[in-house]
């Protein structure tokens, strides 16, 4: 054990120490929270259900802020106060992207543990050594588990190495249920046994699993129907904008006073991002290929006179650049800008881009969730790296690069763009794509505008095939906010000022997954023989409604 015990007065240097910069007063907070001496009388070390920092406030330090309360608290258990902080964390997200930058995060932070002399980095090392075993174990090991990668079962081999796991819902989800994809039967209860145990599941952008959440609810229930209920910990946090209702969330009204006036989270927060209303007109009646030609051609107008209006050096038509520009855009505009076009449809996009793929004057690229995960990763690792939020500050691009996406892009790379075009969606789907819209507050004329298919633009109107009745209710709802029914200022405190309490009638119904009864599970630790029939885990982690599988072989 170190000399001197970890505290919560050491966090501050300990985050320094690691990324060179303070923590937001959000993750302080979190870390106070977890490290509290349990003697105090008003001592919570514990992890609220919900964690909601506010949009490019650092959300991916909870890895940290996990492995720094498990190395405060290694000492609890011989003072005879109860460890609450798991030694394995697992933050699960239904992104491959955010796993991948997940995992490269929690790489770097090993490997600085790992190398660490003195200093507070030495003594969380000792301390998380001492919970592997000795001296000589590493302090923290770090896996990845998600499809088109290989699959390293290190994480398995020892119950007491402190540990970070990035996975998808698919990898974490059926090793919970006894059903790990991938592996043996023989492995199943071994992997179900350490996820299930001394275990931190950190369920990322929540709000799109919902299924699988409402199966981790019901795990973390039936844990306690035990004659003997298991003493190690086992927690489940969501992190999303919009936890259900009457959860507890995390950060208070306070700690979020003190985020709002942080420099840095203030020039984010408070970031204006001015969106224009916009309807296609043309975009009404006949067949789907007409109404999506007319959509496309519309979003493909806008993008073009966002960027005409926004830079000296963007593209612009023969026949209008003889318009005035946007002086304010232009002075401020020291390079090319970025543009995300967000469409509703992989149709629209494929038209948006072909359109785009025409234009000698700027550069264009489409990201869709029809791309094979090969090509997907080639674009995110090349391409787009560009866009990444660490570069934006010193990003300089010789021309004008529109990416044309569909949802896929919503809670996917972490981009920052300067301009964006969208269809219309429902409000939690368009609140998370214009925070990439300047996402770091950058001292820049960010601009967007949003586009609604006429026969859509009435509350009437048939339901949408994806965000159903929400998305007519969303468009009526912005209008009636909209300043002369044309601008609205989608910027986060603009939005918190004027955004409704209660969101339902503008969200898209979840998709629900079926109750997990105490039959399932008795099915479902059966593992040798594997009873017959076995229920189907992909119900309880994507819902009845999640579709067909992205690849189907058929073999006569």
């Amino acid at each position: 054990m170190p000399d001197a015990p970890i505290a919560a007065g050491d966090f501050a240097e300990y985050f320094a120490a690691l990324w060179g910069r303070e923590p937001f007063p959000w993750q302080q907070a979190l870390a106070d929270r977890l490290t509290a001496s349990p003697e105090s009388a008003d001592a919570d070390n514990d992890w609220p259900p919900a964690i909601t920092p506010p949009t490019a406030g650092g959300k991916t330090a909870c890895l940290d802020i996990a492995v720094f309360a498990l190395a405060a608290q290694a000492h609890w258990q011989q003072r005879g106060w109860p460890r609450r902080a798991p030694r394995r964390v697992f933050l699960v997200v239904d992104r491959r992207v955010i796993v991948d930058e997940a995992f490269d995060r929690a790489r770097l932070l090993a490997s600085r543990l790992q190398a660490a002399g003195d200093g507070v980095l030495g003594r969380v090392a000792a301390a998380l050594r001492e919970l592997a075993g000795g001296p000589h174990e590493a302090p923290l090991a770090c896996f990845q588990l998600r499809g088109g990668v290989y699959r390293d079962d290190g994480w398995a081999r020892s119950p007491i190495q402190p540990t970070i796991v990035c996975a998808t819902v698919d990898q974490i989800g059926s090793r919970l249920l006894y059903r790990a994809y991938g592996r043996s039967f023989k492995a199943w209860p071994l992997q179900a046994g350490l996820v299930g145990n001394d275990s931190l599941i950190i369920l990322d952008e929540a709000h799109c699993a919902e299924p699988f959440r409402q199966t981790l609810t019901a795990v973390q229930r039936y844990r306690t129907w035990a004659e003997s209920p298991s003493t190690t910990p086992f927690r489940v946090v969501l992190m999303t904008a919009t936890p259900p209702a009457g959860m507890e969330r995390f950060p208070d009204e306070v700690t979020a006073a003190a985020d709002r006036a942080h420099p840095v989270l203030r020039r984010r927060i408070e970031a204006s991002k001015p969106c224009r209303l916009v309807v296609a007109s043309k975009a009404s009646g006949r067949t789907a290929e007409d109404v999506n030609k007319a959509t496309a051609a519309r979003l493909v107008a806008e993008t073009l006179e966002l960027l005409r209006r926004s830079s000296p050096v963007a593209a612009c038509d023969a026949d209008q650049s003889h318009l005035p520009l946007d002086l304010e855009a232009s002075r401020s505009a020291k390079a090319a800008p970025a543009v995300a076009v967000f469409c509703n449809r992989v149709d629209t996009a494929r038209r948006v881009y072909a359109a785009l793929q025409e234009r000698a004057d700027l550069d264009s690229m489409l990201f869709t969730g029809r791309m094979r995960p090969l090509d997907r990763d080639d674009v995110l690792a090349g391409p787009l790296q560009e866009l990444h939020v660490d570069r934006a500050e010193q990003r300089r691009l010789a021309r004008p690069l529109v990416v044309v996406a569909t949802q896929t892009l919503e809670v996917g790379a972490n981009l920052d763009f300067d301009l964006m075009v969208s269809e219309c969606a429902d409000l939690p789907a368009l609140r998370q794509r214009f925070g990439r819209l300047n996402r770091l507050g950058r001292p820049v004329a960010a601009r967007g505008v949003i586009v609604v298919r006429a026969d859509q633009s009435n509350i009437d109107t048939p339901p949408d095939p994806v965000y159903g009745s929400a998305l007519a209710r969303t468009w009526d709802w912005l209008r009636h906010h909209a300043v002369e029914h044309d601008e609205i200022d989608l910027g986060i405190a603009a939005f918190d000022c004027w955004a409704p309490g209660d969101s339902g009638e503008l969200t898209a119904a979840p998709r629900h997954a079926p109750v997990l009864l105490p039959a399932h599970l008795d099915a479902l630790v059966q593992t040798a023989p594997q009873p017959q029939p076995s229920p189907d885990i992909a119900l309880f982690l994507h819902g009845p409604d999640s579709g067909p599988a992205d690849v189907q072989v058929c073999w006569r």
